[in-house]
């Protein structure tokens, strides 16, 4: 759930297109919700069997023991589709090596063509 003054900020046609109105908060469109899959799990451990779109791991590596920061962004590199996205903290760095280019602050896209 979001807050109005978290939505506040977005142009009335994108607030209108990936948001709902509730009592007194806004939350995600339940046309994207549906088309949306989240998983939870050990992220040093479990390794996706399948390709994703968007990975969003903020702040996780930081906090991780070489090598182990490193083979987890690596692995998610890998599981990455042509043109995904993977979303990190500030001071997270993917692997030069995996394809991925800067596409913003925080943001790399998989560059690799399938």
């Amino acid at each position: 759930m979001f807050e109005r003054d978290h939505v506040a900020n977005l142009d009335g046609r994108t607030r209108d297109r990936y948001f709902e109105r509730t009592r007194a908060t806004w939350r995600i469109a339940s046309s994207l919700r549906n088309h949306t899959r989240w998983q939870v799990a050990d992220a040093t451990r479990v390794k996706p069997p399948e390709i994703w779109d968007l990975v969003l791991c903020r702040n996780l590596v930081i906090y991780l023991r070489e090598p182990a920061g490193r083979t987890l962004l690596q692995d998610i590199a890998s599981v990455l589709a042509p043109s995904g996205f993977l979303v990190v903290g500030r001071a997270e760095r993917p692997p030069d090596s995996r394809g991925l280019r800067a596409v913003g602050t925080c943001t790399y896209q998989n560059n690799v063509i399938a």
